[in-house]
Order: structure tokens, then sequence, then C-alpha cells
């Protein structure tokens, strides 16, 4: 399976690591659900674990990180915080308006959803 390697900036550690270990929590509940072998989602499983070490090694340390892994594996996970965040923000905006958050929080989620988006953008298309 083909590889890539992708910078991520310090202040993307913890929103990726989020998004993989909701990828690994999915992968566990679809194994037990087929409630036998499965040898492909257990060979997707085993590849995120070192993924989700090298993030929080990173974050710990206030680091960027470079990821190497399955185009797909980091494909799904930035696709995920772009649409996460991109349905946040409306109900961001109600809270700036509301006063409950402040300018600078809607500003670093709009940040955090260029730079992911960047990092989507620069894998390419979406997975096959």
């Amino acid at each position: 399976m083909p590889q890539i390697t992708i910078l991520i900036p310090h202040d993307q550690t913890a929103l990726l690591g989020e998004s993989i270990d909701a990828q690994r929590r999915q992968l566990l509940d679809d194994i037990a659900e087929r409630g036998g072998p499965a040898p492909d989602l257990d060979r997707d499983l085993a590849i995120l674990p070192p993924l989700l070490d090298r993030l929080e090694a990173a974050r710990a340390a206030g680091e960027d990180v470079e990821l190497t892994a399955a185009p797909d594996v980091l494909w799904n996970a930035l696709y995920d915080i772009v649409c996460q965040i991109g349905e946040d923000m409306g109900e961001d905006c109600l809270d700036l308006w509301g006063g409950r958050i402040a300018a600078d929080e809607v500003r670093r989620r709009i940040a955090d959803l260029s730079t992911c988006l960047e990092l989507l953008v620069s894998i390419g298309p979406a997975p096959r």
C-alpha cells in the first residue's frame, strides 16, 4: 500500500489525534459487529496506534510532527476535522454574538479549518 508523509503543525496534533482515535473506535466497533475474524479490519486497526503515539508525543512536546501513513487514513482524518469544524461554525458564531465565546476562539477555529483544509488538499482527491 502506498504511503505519504505530511507535516502536521503542533496546533493540529490534538485535533488529528482525536480524529484518528475516532477511526480506531469505529474499527473496533466494526470488528465487534462482525463477530469473527476480520483480517482486513485488523490490518487497518494495527496502523493507527503508532500514529496516535507520534501525535501525542508531538502535542506534549509542543512540536510539529511528520506522519507517514496510507493516504486514505490521513485524508479521512483530515476530512472529518474539516467537516466537523464547518458544522460547528454556525454554533460558534451564535456563541460569539451571544457573548459566550471570544472572537479569538472563533479565529482559532477558522485557522484550524484553514490549516486542515490545506493539509487535506495537499494529499489530493478523496480515496476511492
